[in-house]
């Protein structure tokens, strides 16, 4: 029996980390090309959840925040002629030394030659996803664990022109009968190799109160958890979503017409809720996000 508590320290400590250092102790076993062009899917889950019984409901005040955000407005994915047909995906398979855990991740490959800087970025983001399932078998052998896990992690470009490069990336830990799965962004200016954070992208603090709105309506159990401390401890939801805006830290990404905000179970910090994205249109929330992007 697979020890969950085990698990979900796991997800919460290494799929929201960003990257983590190579061991260098995982064999590869098996490698295969697939073509990335298609757009990205996310499906919305949520979960029954309601406030510990010694805690009131809590009002949210939505004088402040903007108008509903129109359904099934993500458009899909975008390539600028230069970028047509530029990515592609392979995908490596490797098991621990100790067999108590598999991975299967993909990297982005690149079909035509482009800028030195797009190539050592891109380098970058395959390097991170092999560290991070290095790091991630490690710790599935040294648990002691009886049976085994598996990490997935799953790259989509969903926009690549010569203003960003945005790549989308879903992660899995299958464990038994449990899924649980992490939502991240990565950001690429093609002009210099670096890379963008959230405050290069969105230009206000409303965006907190936009956010806090989707999140409430896609599940409407979460408006009791805005404020609520567990132990009178630790951050409240609406907390670490401002914390998260203020440091750059906000998982997003671009299409072709909408910015997407990705929380995922990690970072609200209990599996009850599920995963969510929340598409800002341009034509919607322009003034939220820096024009350079869009314009």
């Amino acid at each position: 029996m697979i020890n969950k508590r085990f698990v979900l320290t796991l997800v919460t400590g290494i799929l929201s980390a960003t990257v983590l250092s190579s061991c260098g102790k995982i064999t590869s076993t098996d490698s295969t090309s697939v073509n990335s062009t298609a757009s990205a899917e996310v499906t919305t889950t949520s979960a029954d959840a309601s406030a510990p019984a010694s805690e009131p409901d809590v009002t949210v005040d939505m004088s402040s925040i903007v108008s509903s955000l129109n359904e099934n407005t993500t458009e899909s994915t975008a390539y600028s002629d230069d970028y047509r047909d530029v990515f592609s995906k392979e995908t490596k398979e490797f098991v621990s030394e100790m067999g108590h855990g598999t991975a299967k991740i993909e990297h982005l490959v690149l079909e035509k030659e482009l800028s030195t800087e797009i190539i050592d970025a891109i380098g970058k983001v395959n390097a991170g996803a092999t560290e991070k399932a290095n790091s991630m078998l490690e710790q599935f052998d040294a648990s002691g664990i009886d049976g085994t896990i598996s990490y997935v992690e799953e790259m989509t470009v969903n926009r690549a022109d010569d203003k960003i490069i945005s790549i989308f990336i879903q992660e899995y830990i299958y464990s038994g009968d449990d899924v649980m799965m992490g939502l991240s962004a990565i950001n690429i200016d093609p002009k210099t190799g670096e890379f963008f954070d959230s405050n290069d992208i969105i230009s206000s603090d409303e965006i907190i109160g936009v956010i806090v709105k989707e999140l409430v309506e896609q599940n409407h159990d979460i408006s009791n958890f805005l404020t609520y401390r567990e132990n009178d401890e630790g951050p409240t939801v609406q907390e670490k979503i401002e914390a998260a805006v203020k440091a750059g830290n906000l998982q997003v990404s671009l299409t072709s017409g909408a910015a997407i905000i990705y929380i995922d179970e990690n970072f609200l910090g209990t599996h009850n809720y599920g995963n969510y994205q929340i598409d800002l249109p341009y034509s919607e929330y322009s003034e939220l996000l820096n024009e350079r992007f869009f314009k």
